[in-house]
């Protein structure tokens, strides 16, 4: 129970924090319209990877300090990045 809800909200909210944050670096590359899109494509992947690799790693530790802990503190340096633009 507790690894399905990591691995669902857990993976959504850090792979929605991995796309912003990317999105918002390549719009200093890219259009950002671009980028965006790009990285909204990208973020199933990531998504599908963190949910594949949520349910193989033997430790549950680790799933939570990655993907309980990770998720906030890439949408915050999304938020730092964001703002020193």
């Amino acid at each position: 129970m507790t690894r399905s809800f990591l691995a669902i909200a857990g993976g959504y909210l850090l792979a929605a924090g991995l796309s912003a944050l990317a999105a918002e670096a390549l719009a200093r590359f890219l259009p950002p319209s671009e980028a965006v899109v790009l990285m909204a494509m990208l973020a199933f992947l990531i998504y599908l990877a963190l949910l594949i690799w949520a349910f193989a790693e033997r430790r549950l530790f680790r799933v939570v300090v990655v993907l309980g802990v990770g998720g906030p503190l890439v949408f915050a340096a999304q938020w730092l990045v964001g703002t020193a633009a």
